[in-house]
C-alpha cells in the first residue's frame, strides 16, 4: 500500500514505518509514520490505515469540524489499494447520512449507525463520481501537495478538486462536501 500510495499521491513522507498486530484492538488506528491493528485486520483495513499517512498525517484537518477529509479520502485510497471502487458506488448510504458527507462529528454523535456509510463510504462516492479515478488521484495529488504539514478544510478540498476536474465542486455539493451552510 505505501508503494501504491506513493505514486498516487505523492511521496510517502516519513523516513520510516512501521505496523504494529495489537491483540485487544478491534481495528486499525493510525499514527504519522505508525499503524495499529487488531487480529484478523491485516488486509482488512490497513490500506484504509496506510491512507491516513497522506489524509490525516501529512494532510491535517479538524477532524471533529471535517471527519470526511482523513476518513473519506483513506477510504478512497483503500479502495484504489484495493481495487474496490465498484464495491463502494454500490453501497447504500442510509437516507439519514445521504448529502451530508461533510458535517462535523457533533452531526454523527447521534447518528452512529449511520456514520461510517455516511462518511467514509459517502466521502469516497463523492470522489467516485468525480469520474476518471486518474483525474481524481492527479488532483489529490495537488491537494497533498498544496496543504502538506497544513491543516485543510473541506474548501481546500473542493477547490483542488475543481482547478483539475469541470464541475467538481457540483458533484461534490450533492454528497455535502463541503458542507451546507
Amino acid at each position: 500500500a505505501l508503494q501504491d500510495l506513493s505514486a498516487r499521491f505523492g511521496d510517502y513522507p516519513w523516513p520510516s514505518f512501521t505496523l504494529a498486530l495489537t491483540p485487544e484492538l478491534p481495528g486499525g488506528i493510525e499514527y504519522p509514520g505508525h499503524v495499529m491493528q487488531g487480529p484478523g485486520t491485516i488486509g482488512r483495513t490497513t490500506a484504509h490505515e496506510v491512507g491516513h499517512q497522506w489524509f490525516y498525517a501529512l494532510v491535517g484537518n479538524d477532524q471533529g469540524r471535517d471527519p470526511v477529509l482523513d476518513e473519506g479520502l483513506a477510504t478512497w485510497a483503500e479502495a484504489r489499494v484495493d481495487g474496490t471502487l465498484g464495491t463502494l458506488a454500490d453501497t447504500a448510504v442510509p437516507a439519514e447520512a445521504a448529502g451530508r458527507a461533510g458535517l462535523p462529528m457533533s452531526f454523527w454523535e447521534t447518528r452512529r449507525d449511520a456514520y461510517y456509510r455516511g462518511v467514509y463510504v459517502q466521502g469516497a462516492q463523492a470522489l467516485a463520481a468525480l469520474g476518471d479515478p486518474e483525474q481524481v488521484d492527479c488532483a489529490l495529488r495537488a491537494y497533498v501537495a498544496a496543504k502538506a504539514f497544513g491543516i485543510a478544510t473541506t474548501v481546500d478540498l473542493v477547490g483542488a478538486l475543481a482547478a483539475r476536474i469541470p464541475g467538481a465542486g457540483a458533484t461534490l455539493a450533492r454528497f455535502g462536501v463541503p458542507a451546507p451552510p
